[in-house]
Protein backbone atom coordinates (compact mmCIF):
# COMPACT_ATOMS: atom_id res chain seq x y z
CA UNK A 1 0.00 0.00 0.00
CA UNK A 2 1.41 3.44 -0.87
CA UNK A 3 2.03 5.97 1.88
CA UNK A 4 -1.23 7.87 2.45
CA UNK A 5 -1.27 11.64 2.04
CA UNK A 6 -1.87 13.79 5.10
CA UNK A 7 -5.56 14.32 4.31
CA UNK A 8 -6.19 10.56 4.34
CA UNK A 9 -4.55 10.43 7.78
CA UNK A 10 -6.81 13.04 9.40
CA UNK A 11 -9.88 10.92 10.13
CA UNK A 12 -7.94 7.88 11.42
CA UNK A 13 -5.82 10.15 13.60
CA UNK A 14 -8.88 11.80 15.10
CA UNK A 15 -10.51 8.38 15.64
CA UNK A 16 -7.40 7.13 17.46
CA UNK A 17 -7.53 10.17 19.73
CA UNK A 18 -11.27 9.73 20.39
CA UNK A 19 -10.62 7.99 23.72
CA UNK A 20 -9.94 11.43 25.23
CA UNK A 21 -6.50 10.47 26.53
CA UNK A 22 -3.28 12.30 25.80
CA UNK A 23 -1.26 10.52 23.11
CA UNK A 24 2.39 10.82 22.19
CA UNK A 25 2.81 11.80 18.55
CA UNK A 26 5.35 8.98 18.16
CA UNK A 27 2.77 6.46 19.42
CA UNK A 28 0.22 7.91 17.02
CA UNK A 29 2.67 7.49 14.14
CA UNK A 30 3.19 3.83 15.06
CA UNK A 31 -0.54 3.13 15.40
CA UNK A 32 -1.31 4.78 12.06
CA UNK A 33 1.52 2.88 10.34
CA UNK A 34 0.02 -0.39 11.61
CA UNK A 35 -3.50 0.65 10.62
CA UNK A 36 -2.35 1.42 7.06
CA UNK A 37 -0.19 -1.74 7.01
CA UNK A 38 2.95 0.09 5.97
CA UNK A 39 6.07 -1.96 5.34
CA UNK A 40 9.47 -1.17 6.84
CA UNK A 41 10.51 0.17 3.43
CA UNK A 42 7.48 2.49 3.42
CA UNK A 43 8.38 3.68 6.92
CA UNK A 44 12.03 4.21 5.95
CA UNK A 45 11.24 6.31 2.85
CA UNK A 46 12.67 9.78 3.36
CA UNK A 47 11.64 13.17 2.07
CA UNK A 48 13.85 14.51 -0.76
CA UNK A 49 15.70 16.62 1.82
CA UNK A 50 16.62 13.41 3.65
CA UNK A 51 15.79 14.97 6.99
CA UNK A 52 12.61 13.13 7.91
CA UNK A 53 10.62 10.01 7.08
CA UNK A 54 7.88 10.79 4.57
CA UNK A 55 5.16 9.05 6.62
CA UNK A 56 6.17 10.82 9.85
CA UNK A 57 6.06 14.13 7.99
CA UNK A 58 2.57 13.45 6.68
CA UNK A 59 1.32 12.51 10.14
CA UNK A 60 2.79 15.78 11.39
CA UNK A 61 0.94 17.74 8.71
CA UNK A 62 -2.32 15.96 9.54
CA UNK A 63 -1.84 16.91 13.18
CA UNK A 64 -1.08 20.52 12.23
CA UNK A 65 -4.22 20.87 10.11
CA UNK A 66 -6.43 19.21 12.73
CA UNK A 67 -4.89 21.44 15.38
CA UNK A 68 -5.48 24.62 13.37
CA UNK A 69 -9.15 23.63 13.06
CA UNK A 70 -9.13 23.08 16.85
CA UNK A 71 -10.13 19.42 16.51
CA UNK A 72 -6.95 18.37 18.30
CA UNK A 73 -5.27 20.08 21.21
CA UNK A 74 -1.59 19.92 22.04
CA UNK A 75 -1.30 19.88 25.84
CA UNK A 76 2.51 19.81 25.61
CA UNK A 77 5.20 19.34 23.01
CA UNK A 78 4.93 16.04 21.17
CA UNK A 79 1.55 15.15 22.69
CA UNK A 80 -2.02 15.50 21.46
CA UNK A 81 -5.57 14.88 22.57
CA UNK A 82 -8.98 15.31 21.02
CA UNK A 83 -10.90 18.51 21.76
CA UNK A 84 -14.64 18.94 22.27
CA UNK A 85 -14.84 20.23 18.71
CA UNK A 86 -13.03 17.08 17.57
CA UNK A 87 -15.60 14.92 19.38
CA UNK A 88 -18.40 16.89 17.72
CA UNK A 89 -16.77 16.36 14.30
CA UNK A 90 -16.57 12.60 14.89
CA UNK A 91 -20.20 12.59 16.05
CA UNK A 92 -21.14 13.73 12.52
CA UNK A 93 -19.64 10.42 11.31
CA UNK A 94 -17.86 11.92 8.31
CA UNK A 95 -16.70 9.57 5.59
CA UNK A 96 -13.53 11.65 5.27
CA UNK A 97 -11.90 14.57 7.02
CA UNK A 98 -9.86 16.69 4.66
CA UNK A 99 -9.07 20.33 4.02
CA UNK A 100 -12.53 20.92 2.54
CA UNK A 101 -14.15 19.49 5.69
CA UNK A 102 -11.93 21.64 7.92
CA UNK A 103 -12.94 24.77 5.99
CA UNK A 104 -16.16 24.92 8.01
CA UNK A 105 -14.12 26.16 10.99
CA UNK A 106 -13.22 29.89 10.96
CA UNK A 107 -9.88 29.33 12.72
CA UNK A 108 -8.81 26.94 9.98
CA UNK A 109 -9.91 29.34 7.24
CA UNK A 110 -7.87 32.10 8.94
CA UNK A 111 -4.84 29.78 9.11
CA UNK A 112 -5.11 28.95 5.41
CA UNK A 113 -5.65 32.61 4.49
CA UNK A 114 -2.53 33.73 6.36
CA UNK A 115 -0.45 31.14 4.56
CA UNK A 116 -1.73 32.13 1.13
CA UNK A 117 -1.29 35.86 1.82
CA UNK A 118 2.36 35.40 2.83
CA UNK A 119 3.11 33.16 -0.16
CA UNK A 120 1.42 35.60 -2.56
CA UNK A 121 3.34 38.61 -1.21
CA UNK A 122 6.71 36.84 -1.56
CA UNK A 123 5.79 35.58 -5.04
CA UNK A 124 4.72 39.06 -6.12
CA UNK A 125 7.90 40.62 -4.76
CA UNK A 126 10.05 37.99 -6.46
CA UNK A 127 8.19 38.40 -9.77
CA UNK A 128 8.75 42.15 -9.61
CA UNK A 129 12.54 41.72 -9.43
CA UNK A 130 14.49 43.24 -12.29
CA UNK A 131 16.94 41.40 -14.53
CA UNK A 132 18.79 38.46 -13.09
CA UNK A 133 22.02 39.65 -14.70
CA UNK A 134 21.97 42.60 -12.30
CA UNK A 135 20.91 40.22 -9.50
CA UNK A 136 18.79 43.02 -8.20
CA UNK A 137 16.69 42.61 -5.10
CA UNK A 138 13.21 44.03 -4.83
CA UNK A 139 12.23 46.54 -2.19
CA UNK A 140 9.75 45.17 0.29
CA UNK A 141 7.86 47.15 2.88
CA UNK A 142 8.55 45.71 6.30
CA UNK A 143 6.34 46.84 9.15
CA UNK A 144 8.44 45.52 12.01
CA UNK A 145 11.71 47.38 12.64
CA UNK A 146 13.19 44.19 14.10
CA UNK A 147 12.65 42.28 10.85
CA UNK A 148 14.39 44.75 8.52
CA UNK A 149 17.97 44.04 9.78
CA UNK A 150 17.39 40.31 9.31
CA UNK A 151 16.28 40.89 5.75
CA UNK A 152 19.32 43.08 5.03
CA UNK A 153 21.65 40.48 6.52
CA UNK A 154 20.14 37.63 4.50
CA UNK A 155 19.91 39.64 1.26
CA UNK A 156 23.68 39.82 1.10
CA UNK A 157 23.75 36.05 0.93
CA UNK A 158 21.13 35.83 -1.81
CA UNK A 159 18.50 34.32 0.48
CA UNK A 160 15.84 35.51 2.85
CA UNK A 161 14.51 33.73 5.90
CA UNK A 162 10.95 32.58 5.45
CA UNK A 163 9.05 34.24 8.30
CA UNK A 164 6.65 31.23 8.44
CA UNK A 165 9.27 28.54 8.83
CA UNK A 166 12.89 27.44 8.53
CA UNK A 167 13.01 27.32 4.71
CA UNK A 168 15.02 29.81 2.70
CA UNK A 169 13.34 31.66 -0.13
CA UNK A 170 14.81 33.45 -3.16
CA UNK A 171 16.29 36.82 -2.39
CA UNK A 172 13.94 39.64 -1.51
CA UNK A 173 15.67 42.58 0.10
CA UNK A 174 14.80 45.81 1.87
CA UNK A 175 17.07 47.66 -0.60
CA UNK A 176 17.20 47.65 -4.41
CA UNK A 177 20.94 47.07 -4.88
CA UNK A 178 23.17 44.77 -6.83
CA UNK A 179 24.12 41.83 -4.65
CA UNK A 180 27.58 41.55 -6.17
CA UNK A 181 28.46 45.13 -5.16
CA UNK A 182 31.48 45.31 -2.81
CA UNK A 183 29.87 48.23 -0.91
CA UNK A 184 26.54 46.58 -0.23
CA UNK A 185 26.94 46.92 3.53
CA UNK A 186 26.18 50.66 3.36
CA UNK A 187 23.78 52.00 6.02
CA UNK A 188 20.08 52.26 5.25
CA UNK A 189 19.35 54.91 2.63
CA UNK A 190 22.99 55.34 1.65
CA UNK A 191 23.44 52.84 -1.16
CA UNK A 192 26.49 53.86 -3.21
CA UNK A 193 25.74 54.87 -6.79
CA UNK A 194 27.69 51.92 -8.23
CA UNK A 195 25.45 49.52 -6.33
CA UNK A 196 22.10 50.95 -7.33
CA UNK A 197 20.13 49.06 -9.93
Amino acid sequence: MPIPDFQNLMLPMLQLAADGQEHRLSDMIEALAQQFELTEDDRAELLPSGGQARFDNRVGWARTHLGKALLLASPRRGWLRISERGRAALAQQPARIDMAFLSQYPEYVAFRSRGRAAENSVAAATAASTTSSMRTATAVAVSSPRVAPSLRHCAGRGRILNLRGPRLLPVVSVFPWRLDCPSRGAPHGRVPAECRS
